[in-house]
């Protein structure tokens, strides 16, 4: 069963899963998110947290960072873009290692956000890519 603030995410025109191990800053996007844009935001701390939610949550946009506990921002966008209702969401995969920044291959059309980033620059880029 849903829970209220869920219910307000799911049924929201527009909203982004944020998924972040480092609760601090998880949680400090999800809020930019959430007073910054006119878009819903919902955090995950893991791959399999994230890939629960969207069993409710149709977010119009994920931000994934590369490195979480249970699997790599790869593998999490591979099973992902396995799945048909979820191939055409963009996915912002957020790194600061420079050989997931420049990694091509099956990842080429993935978008990518070099850390550490302004707080500026990551909003523009899901306005961008919301509008």
């Amino acid at each position: 069963m849903l829970q209220p603030r869920e219910k307000a995410i799911h049924s929201a025109a527009k909203a982004v899963l944020v998924v972040e191990d480092d609760t601090y800053i998880g949680a400090f996007l999800v809020e930019a998110v959430r007073e910054e844009t006119s878009y819903q935001a919902m955090l995950a701390v893991t791959g399999a947290q994230a890939l629960d939610l969207l069993h409710y949550l149709r977010p119009s946009l994920i931000v994934c960072d590369y490195c979480l506990p249970d699997m790599d921002g790869f593998t999490l966008h591979d099973l992902l873009r396995a799945r048909e209702e979820f191939i055409n969401i963009p996915i912002i995969l957020m790194s600061a290692m420079p050989q997931v920044m420049t990694r091509t291959i099956q990842h080429e059309k993935l978008l990518r956000l070099k850390k550490p980033f302004e707080l500026d620059t990551f909003l523009c880029l899901i306005n961008n890519i919301l509008e």
